[in-house]
């Protein structure tokens, strides 16, 4: 006499379900989770496009203020110096060694030009 078929065994059964219980919570988290990620990643890379924009921004602002300061003092010095030349020849000349001076040390400042009032140029300072 055959036996009857009696379906699946109780180890595959079992091996079933486990393998269910595992793989379902995956599948139903597994999108929400990865949506949460993407959008913590697109968040800190915002953030941090932010803050190097703003960094930018200030060493920018600094070397440009420098770079003006530097500027009105070397027109100070050569203003001086201008006037100073009917008086003074050597002082006159002093003045222009510290506005050169002043270039060479402002580091945002690789050479300055120096115009009349029709803007034709007189001269450069730039390091040496």
């Amino acid at each position: 006499m055959a036996r009857p078929a009696r379906g699946l065994s109780l180890r595959t059964k079992w091996t079933l379900v486990l393998l269910a219980v595992a793989l379902l919570p995956l599948l139903a988290l597994g999108p929400i989770t990865l949506k949460l990620q993407r959008a913590g990643l697109i968040d800190a890379e915002n953030g941090l496009e932010a803050a190097i924009a703003g960094q930018a921004t200030r060493s920018i602002a600094f070397a440009l203020s420098q770079v003006s300061e530097s500027t009105s003092r070397v027109g100070r010095l050569i203003t001086g110096a201008s006037a100073a030349t009917a008086r003074d020849k050597e002082g006159a000349g002093n003045l222009v060694h510290i506005a050169e001076a002043e270039v060479a040390n402002t580091e945002n400042l690789g050479f300055l030009a120096i115009y009349d009032r029709e803007g034709a140029i007189i001269d450069e300072i730039g390091r040496a």
